[in-house]
């Protein structure tokens, strides 16, 4: 008889799918921020997570193109 393995029921499995990811890196404070592309389409939205070197935790938003450009000065258009 063959070996199946664990079955596992979890509701949460794992993706397949890559999440388009970009990264940054603060040349003039301890900060690196990750842009991920979310599914949201009109407009596009993105998950910005800005990690903190000085303040020790992380800090998430939820941004349109325009938004990132206009508070961090990055234009996703030209990395695309």
């Amino acid at each position: 008889m063959n070996e199946f393995g664990i079955i596992n029921t979890n509701c949460w499995q794992e993706s397949k799918i890559s999440p388009k990811l970009k990264t940054f890196v603060n040349t003039d404070s301890p900060q690196v921020i990750h842009i991920v592309e979310s599914g949201w389409e009109h407009p596009k939205m993105y998950s910005v997570i800005i990690e903190d070197g000085e303040l020790g935790y992380p800090d998430l938003q939820f941004l349109n193109s325009d938004q990132i450009k206009n508070k961090y000065n990055i234009n996703l258009n030209h990395y695309e």
